[in-house]
Formats: structure tokens, C-alpha cells, sequence
């Protein structure tokens, strides 16, 4: 059996690993007697691992680790409750803990984390509460923004959380539509489906608040087009998918199907199956059976019913 300690503010974490397939993680009651008891749970022993080299990141002041070490707390409470929620509420202290640490470290996530619970734990009617609150809003977006400008592996996140920030009146000022859709377009070239999906709805017009804005349908379109094509644009699959909907819409069905193409290439299961689906169908682009059951059965094989219910039916239509 391999035994592991660590210290976590005060608490040691003892590991006890047998067969290095699990691990039995106790914190044992030291420096805070009368607040933690010894509690227990079974977890993977490389969820531990990573576990414990976030923490330690932590303690060198890496704002995203803090916050993966609050999120391992929130999991340990939700699974770990009791008739009377001490062990729940034990939890709940050291993730607050590691969220406030995180904030202060200028991770936006963590900022909004602990504005949700000011919200559900304070009374909103004392100014001073709404002041905490506003202003841990303020820093969520600030810090969102700040980092969606920077190339790592979170500027996805982050400039999807500074449109988000943004678009429920957490900016410190009013922010115009324009700088909106920076926020979209940039989440969406570092690999954030939600954000292409939304640069879809404003480039075919479904976005009220940009429908009459001709100059940002175009510059959505084109963000699409440039994700898709960009050697540095890591979600091209999603790009590709987008920007052959948004042809697809417009009627533009052959750049449609040479879209859904390059997006299947990527891997894009949706993507396989509209593709089939034009050349089964046969309405806007050349019947090709062959080609429809190439595509079919790998929308299929990705488990999208709709695929493999075309599929079934173009082999019937085959055989009569």
C-alpha cells in the first residue's frame, strides 16, 4: 500500500493507494479540530494525482489551479453528503476558501463563482452586500477580458466568459455590439462551439440585436470562414460547420456542401450527416448515393439516429 501526505491550509491529506487503482483520501483533524472532522471518499488515484499537482500550482499562485482545487472541493461536497451536511459544509468552506484565493489571483471564473453565492447566501436589501456583489461582477468581467486578449489555453473560456460578463451588465460600462462580437469571434477561432454557433445566428440575421447591422452579419460570416480556414484557428471543425449553415441558408449549396465536407474531415459528426443527407436527398446538390452512405454511416457510427434512419431508408431505395 502506498501512503501519500499533503497539507491543504492547515489540514493534512493523508492518501492511502492499494493496487494503484484506488485511493481512500481522509483529512485528518489537525490545526481546526472543532471545524473538520475526518472525512473519507474512493476516487481514481490519477483524479488524486491531478488533484494534488493543482494544489500545488495553487500555492505558487496559479489563479486557474486554485480554481480546479475549489471545483475538486464542490464535487467532494455534492458526493459526500450527510443527514446533518457537516461534511457538505466542510467542503463548502475550503472551496470558498480556494475560490476567494483564485479571484484574488484575477481568475474571472472564480469571481463570479463567489458572486452566485453572495447572491444566494446574503440579503440583497443591505447596500453593502450589493456593493460586494457589483463589484465582484465587475472584477469577473475585467479579469474575462483581460485574459481573452492573451493566446493560451484558456482564451476560449475567458473570452466566452467576457461576452457572457458582458451581455448580463457586469462591465463597468455600457458595451457596444461591436466589441460583443469580439468577444464571440475570438471564443470561437480558440475552440468554443457556443460562440461559433451564436457568430451563425448573427451572420443569417436571427440575432435581433445585430439583424439590421449589415457590417457585423458580413464580419461573423467571415469570422466563420477564417476559423475554418486558419492554420492557427484550433476550432476548425466547428468554423467549417457553421460557416457551411450559414451558405446553407443563403442558398448557397454548393460552398454549403464544400463546407460540411472540410468540417466532416475535421471530425464534425453533424457535419457528416447534413453532408450525406444532400447527396440521399439529391434536391440541392447531386444525388450520390455512394457518397450519401459514406457519410451516413459515419454520423451514424457517431450515434445521431437521424443518420442512421437515412441510411436505412437510402439502402431500401437501393435495393428496389
Amino acid at each position: 500500500m502506498k501512503i501519500k501526505t499533503i497539507v491543504i491550509t492547515g489540514i493534512v491529506v493523508t492518501f492511502l493507494c492499494s493496487s494503484g487503482l484506488f485511493c481512500y483520501l481522509k483529512y485528518i483533524n489537525t490545526k481546526i479540530p472543532k471545524q473538520l472532522h475526518t472525512l473519507s471518499f474512493i476516487a481514481d488515484e490519477s483524479i488524486l494525482t491531478q488533484f494534488e499537482n493543482n494544489l500545488e500550482q495553487c500555492k505558487k499562485n496559479n489563479g486557474m489551479a486554485c480554481r480546479r482545487v475549489a471545483e475538486a472541493f464542490l464535487q467532494y461536497a455534492i458526493y459526500n453528503k450527510d443527514k446533518n451536511f457537516t461534511k457538505e459544509k466542510k467542503y463548502h468552506e475550503q472551496e470558498k476558501y480556494y475560490l476567494k484565493k483564485a479571484c484574488s489571483l484575477k481568475e474571472a471564473g472564480s469571481c463570479d463563482y463567489l458572486a452566485q453565492y453572495l447572491k444566494e447566501e446574503k440579503d440583497l436589501s443591505d447596500p453593502q452586500n450589493v456593493k460586494e456583489l457589483n463589484n465582484l461582477q465587475v472584477q469577473a468581467f475585467n479579469y474575462a477580458s483581460q485574459q481573452c486578449k492573451l493566446i493560451t489555453n484558456y482564451t476560449a473560456e475567458y473570452c466566452s466568459k467576457a461576452f457572457s460578463y458582458a451581455y448580463q451588465g457586469f462591465a463597468p460600462k455600457i458595451i457596444s455590439n461591436d466589441e460583443l462580437q469580439t468577444y464571440e469571434e475570438r471564443a470561437c477561432f480558440f475552440d468554443d462551439p457556443l460562440s461559433c454557433s451564436l457568430l451563425y445566428y448573427t451572420a443569417v440575421g436571427l440575432n435581433k440585436n445585430t439583424r439590421d447591422n449589415i457590417e457585423l452579419r458580413s464580419r461573423a460570416s467571415q469570422t466563420l470562414i477564417k476559423t475554418c480556414s486558419s492554420s492557427q484557428g484550433i476550432s476548425k471543425g466547428d468554423g467549417c460547420f457553421y460557416a457551411a449553415k450559414v451558405f446553407d441558408y443563403n442558398k448557397n449549396y454548393h460552398s454549403a456542401e464544400d463546407f460540411y465536407k472540410k468540417a466532416c474531415d475535421l471530425n464534425h459528426e453533424e457535419a457528416c450527416y447534413e453532408l450525406g443527407k444532400y447527396y440521399a436527398e439529391g434536391e440541392v446538390v447531386r444525388y450520390k448515393p455512394k457518397d450519401a452512405e459514406k457519410y451516413l454511416s459515419i454520423a451514424c457510427d457517431s450515434n445521431i439516429s437521424e443518420a442512421c434512419q437515412l441510411l436505412k431508408k437510402l439502402n431500401i431505395d437501393q435495393k428496389e
